[in-house]
């Protein structure tokens, strides 16, 4: 049961994120500067996103499930968070 209960969403984040992501290719905002010190904050956001996730891979090995529930919760929101970093940085 408890596996259904993040299914459906994982599912429909699995495809939603792509066809955002593809839909922003297509926008442009004109007269912007370029954002050229975004980069490194983005790598720096993946980074710790990799962290993360190792962490949490590490905490379902050892059976600390509700650690890794609340790691994999985390990495959900600082991916989100990239994703709409990116969103405001392009142009």
């Amino acid at each position: 049961m408890a596996s259904n209960k993040y299914g459906i969403w994982i599912k429909i984040v699995s495809v939603l994120i792509p066809v955002v992501v593809a839909i922003l290719f297509t926008v442009r905002i004109p007269n912007v500067e370029p954002l050229s010190f975004l980069p490194p904050i983005y790598a720096t956001i993946n980074g710790f996103t990799a962290l993360l996730l190792i962490l949490a891979l590490r905490a379902i090995k050892s059976g600390k499930r509700l650690l890794h529930e609340r790691l994999m919760k985390t990495c959900i929101a600082v991916s989100y968070t990239h994703l709409r970093a990116h969103e405001t940085g392009r142009n």
